[in-house]
């Protein structure tokens, strides 16, 4: 959804409300208006070209107290409707500053109002002055709610019902009020420093307005009472993975030549710990081929840019402090500043947790013969990873996911977009808004030993694999596991010799294989929407279950929660039938032989990644 505001607000005075004309929304044509609330403004609602983005910046002591000091882009809603947006980015003064959805009953400073927030610390709550006057009182809090989230605040008369999402279709109540509501009141975006003179801003996308009838109220959310030494927040799903910033140091070990840490300087040499750069920046304008970088943790701009020239036996490393984790954060950024690869050659980039980037994560552009390894990289505006005109670079051990542009759809996992000789293995690929692990227009791309599930959550094309695009792909696909995206689980996307072998796809919401001119061998599809297996002619298929008649592969669960989810069960009619044309050593259909499982043969424990 594209937001813009085309008039600059800087001159609103408190209790001043001025017009907000071009702020379009979903649904019906929607009157906006901004105004500070409680203290002299220094503030304004900002456009920012085409990006689906506007800034509001605020200042203001507080949301909270008896009183409230803060910037707020609003417009009326009736007695019953709502309010959503996605909190894009969030640029802080302090812990404290804030910035979500409130509702309120006038634009007085004391009025009853709810607000749905992240905060300058990270994480986020639900708060509410339930009457005129009174103290604000603290909700449940969440550290799920950052940057990249969606916020919803709906109301029904005087309940007020607070819920987040990380993908804008499946939604959590984090809590609800009840509010001293008279009839129509007022709802928007609010933004707060909690420091006054200084501003605050954050970016929202993806506003909608629902004004009228949403049916009854949902049940209220049952959260079980936390234990005494545990906050008291909604269960969410967590990420987690002995792959990304593990307590082990990762082989082969490098011995390091620079250090950057937080609390260091770009004054300093960076040769030694107790003399550290500040930025990762400034190690790479320093590194040359030989160079390993360790990366103290902490959290730290993910605007960076490789650019220089290791070499095969001297390559140039940069990596987390060995048990230690570098987070490279995007908030706050214009694209392009992320983290990338320019015409970069022979590079190893392992260990980092990369986040809240406007465009790609990782960006590899003219760059060959680089390691990406061990990286988590999600919540950024375009692909986890994308590689463009880079040959020989290997992808591993790396997880991609929640990466999405909002409603366009064209983010994925790890996109091969051009480029020859690229491999892509141990990795899994889930809730991004287009297809978990593009290959595109690139040649001879090997991927193995990889997961994708839950993509095309935002109108992308939803493929767990797509293996092609209008060339001579070539591209090799083996032992891969596909299940639940939203439309098919592997695609050869109109790419020609592609390899489909030993991999396995369940219950994606198209078919499980589509595939032309492609060679298919020793493949498992079982429990997907349409159909298990779409030929477009020209394929060479031998001993794939739909060759053999196998309807029901007997899996030992098909319950994703289960350490033997997609695991094949003892008797299984996928047991020995694989032909050994390809020599891969397994006699077994699909991407686990029997006796494995998706933790033992593929290393990724699904249980913990998702946090079952």
């Amino acid at each position: 959804m594209l937001l813009s505001i085309l008039c600059v607000l800087v001159a609103c005075g408190s209790l001043s409300p001025q017009p907000a004309p071009q702020v379009p929304s979903s649904g019906d044509p929607v009157e906006w208006s901004a105004v500070a609330i409680g203290y002299t403004p220094n503030a304004s609602a900002e456009p920012t070209g085409d990006s689906g983005l506007v800034r509001v910046r605020g200042a203001g002591n507080d949301i909270g107290g008896t009183r409230d000091e803060f910037f707020y882009v609003f417009t009326t809603l009736p007695s019953e409707g709502s309010v959503s947006a996605r909190l894009w980015e969030f640029s802080p003064v302090n812990d404290d500053s804030k910035a979500g959805i409130m509702l309120r009953r006038s634009l007085e400073p004391d009025a009853p109002n709810a607000l749905l927030h992240v905060s300058g610390a990270g994480g986020g709550a639900i708060q509410a002055r339930t009457a005129a006057g009174a103290e604000t009182t603290a909700g449940v809090a969440s550290d799920q709610l950052k940057p990249g989230a969606w916020l919803r605040l709906s109301r029904w008369d005087d309940v007020v019902v607070g819920e987040y999402s990380r993908d804008g279709f499946d939604w959590l109540e984090l809590g609800r009020f009840t509010l001293d509501l008279e009839g129509e009141a007022y709802i928007g975006l609010a933004v707060t420093s909690r420091a006054p003179g200084r501003v605050a801003t954050a970016g929202f996308s993806d506003l909608e307005v629902v004004r009228g009838d949403l049916g009854d109220p949902p049940e209220p959310a049952e959260v079980e009472p936390p234990a005494e030494d545990e906050p008291t927040e909604p269960s969410a799903p967590p990420v987690a993975s002995a792959w990304v910033c593990g307590p082990d140091p990762l082989s082969p070990r490098y011995e390091p030549t620079l250090f950057v840490a937080t609390d260091g300087s770009d004054s300093n040499d960076g040769r030694s710990e107790g003399r550290p750069l500040r930025t990762l920046q400034r190690a790479a304008d320093l590194a040359r081929a030989g160079d390993v970088v360790w990366v103290r943790g902490g959290v730290y701009s993910a605007d960076v840019s490789f650019r220089a020239q290791g070499s095969a036996g001297s390559p140039i490393v940069f990596e987390s402090y060995p048990g230690e984790c570098a987070v490279l954060d995007g908030t706050g950024l214009d694209a392009p500043q992320h983290v990338r690869f320019e015409g970069a050659r022979f590079y190893v980039f392992r260990n980092f947790e990369v986040r809240n980037s406007r465009a790609q994560g990782i960006h590899l552009v003219d760059s060959h013969d680089i390691v990406v390894s061990n990286v988590r990289s999600h919540h950024n505006g375009l692909s986890g990873i994308q590689n463009v005109r880079g040959d020989r670079n290997t992808f591993r051990y790396f997880i991609v996911h929640d990466n999405s542009d909002g409603r366009q759809g064209n983010a994925d996992g790890i996109g091969i977009s051009s480029g020859r000789d690229n491999r892509i293995e141990r990795c899994a690929a889930f809730r991004n808004s287009d297809d978990g692990i593009d290959a595109w227009q690139s040649t001879n791309t090997t991927i193995e030993y990889c997961v994708a599930f839950d993509n095309g959550f935002q109108g992308g094309d939803g493929n767990g694999f797509k293996a092609g695009g209008h060339t001579n792909g070539n591209a090799v696909l083996r032992f891969n596991v596909a299940f639940g995206n939203r439309t098919q689980g592997f695609n050869y996307n109109s790419g020609r010799g592609i390899t489909f072998e030993h991999n396995t796809a369940y219950d994606n919401g198209y078919y499980g294989f589509i595939a032309a001119n492609a060679t298919l061998r020793n493949n498992l599809s079982y429990g997907n929407e349409r159909r298990d297996w779409q030929d477009d002619g020209g394929n060479r298929q031998s001993a794939n279950s739909w060759n053999l008649g196998i309807d029901d592969p007997g899996f030992a669960s098909t319950d994703r929660s289960s350490p033997d989810f997609l695991a094949l069960a003892s008797g299984s009619g996928a047991i020995g039938r694989a032909s050994t044309e390809s020599g891969s050593g397994s006699a077994d259909l699909g991407a686990l032989p029997v006796g494995e499982t998706l933790g033992s043969y593929l290393g990724i424990d699904l249980g913990r990644l998702l946090g079952y």
